[in-house]
């Protein structure tokens, strides 16, 4: 059953956010934070959609474009379903479309089932927009925390 998460559900939410976390690449180079998973959870509570299904997840924010400040995007900034998707992405474009989204913005991990995710995503009329890449930074002083 899919559902909005709420503070109840934070342990629940910290344990998916370890799984999540072991099946990324940068998992090599970011350490796993509990207290940020719930600082996140929170604000998305808050300021945009967090869903949990029976094992899945998937969380994001409303936004509006850089070159038009009308047209807002929904973000999504975490997607995990390790067991399919189960009607989690269509709660989400649900949710989307009502906190007044005109278009939704998913990524997937590049590595991992790259041919069956693009297909599932054609299949429900996304297409390719963008390409995120990621660099980390051996030298620890590039830490926003000061720490």
């Amino acid at each position: 059953m899919i559902h909005k998460a709420t503070e109840a559900d934070i342990l629940e939410i910290v344990g998916r956010g370890y799984l999540f976390h072991q099946s990324d690449d940068a998992a090599s180079c970011v350490p796993y934070d509990p207290e940020s998973v719930v600082d996140f959870t929170m604000n998305c509570i808050d300021n945009g959609v967090f869903l949990l299904s029976d094992d899945g997840m998937i969380a994001g924010t409303v936004v509006p474009m850089f070159y038009n400040a009308s047209f807002y995007v929904m973000v999504e900034q975490v997607w995990f379903t390790p067991t399919g998707d189960k009607g989690l992405l269509a709660r989400f474009e649900e949710e989307a479309k009502a906190l007044g989204a005109r278009a939704l913005y998913l990524s997937h991990f590049h590595h991992k089932r790259l041919n069956v995710m693009q297909r599932f995503l054609r299949a429900r009329g996304y297409t390719p927009h963008e390409h995120l890449y990621m660099k980390a930074f051996s030298d620890s002083t590039n830490n926003r925390s000061g720490n």
